[in-house]
């Protein structure tokens, strides 16, 4: 079952992917993707007994206080591609695996108007908000994350 949402333009030309099949031989480093829950208000530490993790958006001065707990994690991706668009700008496309549509569907539900944190190979790549619940289309994939 394959996740799709479509921000972008569907043209696109991939530079970076990520793979079952690539993270699966032993020559070829594993890629690391984690989704967090994340706030981008100084205070946020203050609000919880969580300990948050202070970090900056790749390419930015942008400060965000992530925690701890990765909602969706590389084992939960088929493939995953770094993309060029007619426009210029970059997309992350993402088909998930059974299990990770089931499981990006249930956080898009949960954590409508809250923002998730995107890392990939730790370093923090995009911070979209969660606009509405989105439901497992099986055949598509989704370009979720621009600008990264």
């Amino acid at each position: 079952m394959k996740l799709a949402l479509i921000f972008l333009a569907t043209c696109c030309i991939p530079h970076f992917i990520i793979s079952a099949e690539q993270n699966a031989e032993k020559e070829t480093p594993k890629s690391s993707f984690e989704i967090r829950l994340a706030d981008s208000r100084p205070w946020a530490q203050e609000e919880t007994s969580i300990k948050l993790t202070k970090c900056i958006l790749r390419g930015t001065k942008e400060t965000f206080f992530t925690f701890p707990e990765k909602h969706i994690i590389a084992a939960d991706i088929e493939q995953a591609s770094i993309e060029d668009y007619r426009d210029g700008s970059q997309g992350l496309a993402i088909r998930f695996t059974d299990k990770g549509a089931v499981k990006f569907r249930d956080f898009s539900q949960r954590y409508v108007g809250k923002t998730m944190a995107v890392f990939l190979n730790g370093d923090l790549v995009s911070t979209p908000t969660v606009k509405a619940r989105t439901e497992v289309n099986p055949k598509m994939i989704f370009s979720v994350i621009p600008a990264l």
